[in-house]
């Protein structure tokens, strides 16, 4: 994965401010957004996920900065993006490269180039993080049950030592795994570039870490400690002894030699991360200190070995199955990415939406009895075209109440329907002349709760003429017929269409795609508007 240092400031920003979201989410969003790594990319998705935020350019003093809100995005004179949170009579940065750390004013002021991003903080969750949560809480009953089994059997000193130490194994080769496939948090990185003389790449990505094409050293770490876990767990649950594990732990000790002569005179370079594996490999091989019963009389039986060989079948079996599914797991977030920044590149929308055919859409019949929600005077007009009875209809209104919901004050979205007038006893008619009704007499908000009730997925509209009433007027069957001919007279006999400031939406986009493009869109048209060709 590509350097993820903002989604880190992004994401230190949005915990200070108490706001809680799907963090995966905000990282896919971040990184795929257009222009990434930039300050626009940081609005971008601050306003993807409703988040009221505002990007300045502010002159460079103590006055200024003591308007500021407590906490703000900002960039000092070498670029990089930091967190302030002013505290103390000082000012608190974090930055990718030094953590937190706490300066004086003055010493801000120096590097500071004045330029904030600052949000409302709202206490509401903004997406719920349910899957992170559910993950964590099955790593940890998983790793309960585990440890559970184990000293349920009530093991000996040398076996708890050996187990115990066996779990920190198993975590660092996670850890390995985790650095190899490219899933590094800060602090993992750090850990493996310290200093110029230590880098887990150079190590891990050797041919001497490599002993087939597809078995490296670093899966022989995850399948040797996943296998000491299992392994232990079923001779203990049999009764078994231990010989079988103590071999193990001693033919082990020649592979930690092999490790560190390859890091100092083949490589040249420490791998941190190695060297904990060949640390907890010695102190396993230490806890036979604690055996009490003397070697010459443990004997080696089949069962032993048997049970001892299906733990390591079972982590060896496991990881085989489940690195594959993982690697191709990165590989399409990745693809995602990059398809979701291709996109997301509004030259490319808008070269499609010019391409599309440019209809006039005023009604100078009906002018201002049509339904228009959000703000009439918006510099993008989004039409839909409609019908209550239409199933494909519902996601298109739950896409508009999504954009409505962000973007209040962007757009003046017109509803149009394509309902046929000849039988005034069929429910489209009757909904949509109601609608109408509702339109010319109610406020917008009680106009858009109905129509939204009537787009949703368990709809009845027998149900919702009940509750909104039939319509009095019928003059509104003029708007409907109005409205009807102006759908076949351009070619729109199927619902839903949208259009965008009169030109047909794009078919290789998706509705809910439009949020991407608020912003451009409204300097587009106003830049059209100002230059009219």
């Amino acid at each position: 994965m590509k350097d993820s240092s903002l989604f880190y400031i992004l994401k230190a920003f949005l915990k200070k401010q108490g706001l809680k979201t799907d963090f995966d989410e905000l990282e896919f969003q971040l990184l795929s957004h257009p222009s990434y790594p930039s300050l626009h990319s940081v609005t971008g998705v601050l306003n993807h996920f409703g988040i009221e935020n505002l990007a300045l350019k502010v002159p460079i003093n103590r006055d200024i900065l003591g308007q500021l809100p407590k906490t703000f995005i900002t960039l000092n004179k070498k670029d990089q993006f930091l967190v302030a949170i002013k505290e103390g009579g000082g000012v608190s940065t974090i930055s990718t490269d030094r953590g937190r750390k706490k300066i004086s004013v003055n010493k801000f002021l120096e590097s500071w180039r004045g330029i904030v991003v600052v949000t409302e903080k709202e206490d509401e969750i903004l997406k719920k993080a349910g899957n992170n949560k559910v993950h964590g809480i099955v790593y940890l009953i998983t790793i309960c049950i585990i440890l559970g089994l184990f000293f349920f059997q009530g093991p000996t000193a040398f076996r708890a030592g050996h187990f115990l130490f066996s779990i920190i194994g198993f975590a660092i080769s996670v850890l390995i795994v985790r650095h190899e496939l490219g899933l590094n948090t800060r602090m993992l990185h750090k850990v493996c570039s310290a200093n110029e003389t230590t880098s887990c790449d150079a190590v891990l990505n050797s041919n001497g870490a490599t002993i087939l094409k597809w078995f490296k050293l670093s899966d022989a770490s995850f399948v040797y400690f996943l296998g000491l876990v299992l392994s232990w767990n079923i001779l203990l649950i049999f009764r078994i002894n231990d010989l079988p594990i103590i071999l193990l732990t001693v033919l082990a000790l020649p592979i930690t030699l092999y490790s560190i002569f390859y890091q100092i005179f083949v490589v040249k370079k420490w791998c941190p991360l190695c060297l904990g594996i060949v640390v907890v490999l010695w102190m396993q091989a230490c806890t036979l200190i604690f055996f009490e019963s003397s070697l010459s009389t443990l004997n080696v039986d089949s069962i032993s070995i048997v049970l001892f060989l299906l733990g390591f079948w079972l982590a060896f079996s496991f990881w085989l199955f489940s690195k594959p599914l993982l690697v191709k797991q990165i590989e399409l977030k990745k693809l995602s990415i990059a398809h979701n920044k291709f996109k997301r590149n509004y030259a490319l929308f808008d070269a499609l939406l010019a391409k599309s055919n440019k209809i006039q859409t005023g009604i100078p019949e009906i002018e201002g009895r049509e339904i228009v929600l959000g703000n009439a005077y918006a510099p993008i007009e989004l039409l839909m075209v409609t019908n209550p009875l239409c199933i494909y209809c519902k996601s298109a209104h739950h896409d508009l109440k999504e954009l409505l919901r962000k973007n209040h004050d962007s757009f003046r979205i017109l509803i149009r329907f394509n309902v046929s007038t000849k039988t005034e006893e069929n429910l489209d008619y009757r909904v949509t002349c109601r609608l109408l009704e509702l339109y010319s007499l109610e406020p917008q908000e009680m106009v858009f709760e109905a129509l939204h009730e009537v787009y949703l997925d368990n709809t009845d509209l027998n149900m919702w003429l009940s509750k909104w009433g039939e319509v009095k007027d019928i003059s509104f069957k003029y708007l409907l017929e109005r409205q009807q001919q102006w759908c076949h007279s351009n070619g729109i006999n199927f619902t839903p269409a949208v259009l965008i400031n009169g030109r047909e939406f794009p078919k290789e986009y998706e509705r809910s795609d439009i949020a991407y493009f608020v912003e451009d869109l409204i300097e587009g048209t106003e830049i059209k508007e100002a230059n009219p060709v």
